[in-house]
């Protein structure tokens, strides 16, 4: 991995370990929800211009960079499901694409960070299901790549993964993710998965 990646990874990993933020003290006479809502819009645009920088960086290729404001974005704004997607997206889709990344090993782990955002963007997210859907989605076209990543049970393991993302969705809402679990669990078995996808 290059050195870049590994301190993106260790951006964003430390940043989700201090998620989410300690609460400020109370305030006397229940007046901490007068004081969030009048923050509110501030911590809302902070976040925006911080998202906004994250992107900047990908685009000038650093990713380092981009992953410390994308932390940034959410640590004002730990509920964005925008930011949680954006930080799946660019690990699983952009950073792990083969036409980008030529090691399939570097590409796993791209993917597996991916996930780890997931999960986290699943349990703080305001819209989980939009994560986890976004999930699903990034491991169906890592799945279909050529060269695949480097994965433990190979293409066919990436179909399941992503058939559990996308259960997952359904659960939490998404009324598209039963169908697209389906279609995973079928290319699963023609991939040589196991046969109950389990």
């Amino acid at each position: 991995m290059r050195p870049t990646g590994l301190v993106c990874l260790a951006a964003l990993a430390f940043a989700a370990s201090a998620w989410p933020p300690a609460p400020p003290p109370a305030l006397p006479g229940g007046s901490e929800h007068a004081l969030g809502r009048i923050l509110a819009p501030l911590s809302a645009a902070l976040a925006a211009r911080e998202r906004v920088r994250a992107e900047g960086q990908f685009t000038r290729g650093r990713t380092g960079l981009g992953f410390e404001s994308l932390a940034r974005a959410l640590e004002l704004q730990p509920d964005a499901t925008a930011l949680w997607v954006l930080a799946v997206e660019r690990q699983g889709l952009y950073l792990a694409s083969a036409v980008r990344e030529a090691d399939p090993a570097v590409r796993a782990r791209w993917i597996e960070g991916a996930l780890a955002s997931a999960r986290l963007g699943v349990e703080r997210a305001r819209q989980p299901a939009r994560v986890a859907f976004a999930t699903g989605a990034l491991l169906l076209v890592q799945a279909e790549s050529e060269p695949p990543p480097t994965w433990p049970g190979g293409a066919a393991e990436l179909w399941l993964e992503a058939a559990r993302w996308f259960e997952r969705a359904s659960e939490l809402g998404d009324h598209r993710g039963a169908d697209a679990a389906q279609h995973c669990r079928t290319r699963s078995q023609e991939r040589g998965g196991p046969i109950d996808g389990r």
